[in-house]
């Protein structure tokens, strides 16, 4: 995979401008992701506030949402002991220092 990063802006007929730089190593009928981040200098408060809005509601609705009993793991012993005692093998290739 290849990624690409550039600002651009929306031209004529609300099309996306994408410079030739970049569309000519994309072969015609390739799939692509795009991913759109819209700066706002001009935000309103009130746009600012609908956002914070919005966000508290997701935060909420994930508050207040069940745990699923298939996800709890409930303590089987100490955890110094667990990991003194591993039951695999270390990865060799883990770099500590990275």
């Amino acid at each position: 995979m290849q990624t690409y990063e550039f600002s651009t802006k929306i031209g004529p007929g609300g099309k996306l401008v994408i410079l030739e730089v970049y569309t000519k190593h994309l072969p015609v009928g390739d799939s692509v992701r795009v991913i759109i981040v819209i700066n706002e200098p001009h935000a309103t408060i009130a746009d600012q506030s609908k956002g914070q809005n919005l966000l508290a509601q997701v935060v909420a609705e994930i508050r207040s949402t069940r745990q699923n009993p298939a996800n709890l793991q409930h303590a089987s012993g100490l955890l110094a002991e667990h990991l003194a005692n591993a039951p695999h093998e270390v990865d060799p290739s883990f770099d500590t220092a990275v």
